[in-house]
């Protein structure tokens, strides 16, 4: 029913009107449909190609916490996410889906081999998260026949506004899929100040933001709103913010040709020490040399 009931609110408002912008420099596409209903979709592909990508061993990392969805199709071998539920393993023609906030680590089994197609995303309607109710892991066995066509054309590179318009039709396509087969644990939750703040803090990496202004924004007292923002992402506010950054850093050095310059202003940074010391007490790399891993 969830499904249909998106289904048909899209191709009724398709018809009427469509507003669609599409930002190469971030990877994002923001479709809006008016006047039935208000929907959009913000998201961050891997790398732009229809073919899956090709994990090897070290494809691993730990203590991951980010504030877009994250969804993946297995396509060859295996891979394990572990979050504080236990550990999931995840084969070839599985579907996971990660909400934001859900702290997990991620590997590859023994075999050291696998491929996926994945990317990050938020879904809105009427300015609310969609799956602001989901809390845990989501997997299950997948029909690669329905969703491989799809992942390649979320994936595949935009060259046109065709081409941005079908990737955010497969992108709406594919989360419908996914809220038509699993259900939260609690269908009746609806976004909380938690998840409010952290949609703000992804939506204003540039910004100048401070415990205060976040407090000001969930409503909350700045020590009760630290306790609540840490039970949970399993992290501060402001180290989360930091963590944001640091991810939209990674995805833009590695996936457009920004200068380091401007990829510093995107996140609120402007003293490039500061930036290159904290890059690399994050990822182990120097923010030129991370760059250098895609060749």
């Amino acid at each position: 029913k969830k499904l249909d009931k998106i289904i048909q609110i899209i191709d009724k408002s398709l018809t009427q009107a469509c507003f669609l912008r599409y930002n190469k420099r971030v990877g994002e596409s923001i479709m809006y449909i008016q006047p039935v209903s208000a929907w959009s979709v913000q998201y961050h592909i891997g790398p732009e190609t229809d073919k899956p990508s090709c994990l090897r061993s070290a494809w691993k990392d730990y203590n991951v916490c980010i504030g877009e969805n994250k969804i993946f199709l297995v396509t060859q071998g295996e891979l394990i996410i572990r979050t504080k539920s236990g550990e999931t393993l995840c084969k070839a023609g599985d579907l996971v889906f990660i909400p934001a906030g859900l702290k997990h680590d991620y590997y590859l089994t023994q075999s050291e081999r696998a491929e996926k197609f994945w990317f990050h995303f938020t879904l809105l309607h009427n300015q609310k998260t969609v799956f602001a109710s989901f809390r845990e892991l989501v997997h299950f066995p997948a029909d690669g026949n329905t969703l491989t066509p799809l992942f390649q054309t979320a994936c595949r590179a935009v060259k046109t506004d065709a081409d941005a318009a079908n990737r955010a039709g497969a992108v709406f396509a594919i989360a419908a899929y996914l809220l038509s087969h699993a259900a939260p644990a609690n269908s009746n939750a609806l976004p909380d100040e938690i998840d409010n703040t952290v949609h703000y803090i992804n939506e204003h990496l540039a910004d100048e933001l401070c415990l205060h202004t976040l407090a000001k924004i969930a409503h909350l007292s700045p020590n009760y709103f630290v306790r609540k923002f840490r039970k949970r992402t399993g992290m501060s506010p402001m180290k989360y913010l930091m963590y944001a950054r640091i991810e939209l850093a990674k995805k833009q050095l590695l996936y457009t040709s920004e200068s380091i310059g401007s990829i510093m202003q995107n996140i609120g940074i402007y003293d490039a020490a500061y930036f290159s010391r904290l890059f690399k007490s994050a990822t182990g790399y120097s923010p030129r040399a991370y760059r250098s891993l895609l060749g």
